[in-house]
């Protein structure tokens, strides 16, 4: 399983890029989304994020952003990372310069 995560910009553009997750067959268990930044560094983390992303998302949610976070086998991720771009996620980069 690989980790793939994205910022959005409200709870609801988040939301519905969960539901299109699963509708490409991504089990629900296997989508977090985070709206509060409380322990979401340390989890971040420990899934393999590095520390300068885990606290730039960690700064994107304390902004008013939501984290979703999807565990997904190889064979899903590039549908994962289409669905979530799709979505209006936020550029990470941007939010670690800002």
């Amino acid at each position: 399983m690989k980790i793939v995560t994205s910022l959005f910009q409200s709870e609801q553009h988040a939301s519905a890029a969960a539901s299109h997750l699963e509708q490409a067959d991504i089990p629900r268990a296997e989508i977090d989304i985070w709206s509060t930044p409380h322990n979401l560094a340390p989890l971040l983390e420990d899934e393999g994020v590095s520390r300068s992303d885990a606290h730039a998302y960690v700064e994107g949610v304390m902004r008013g952003g939501t984290l979703v976070l999807v565990r997904c086998p190889d064979d899903k991720i590039d549908k994962a990372v289409e669905i979530l771009d799709r979505e209006g996620v936020l550029d990470l980069g941007q939010q670690q310069t800002s």
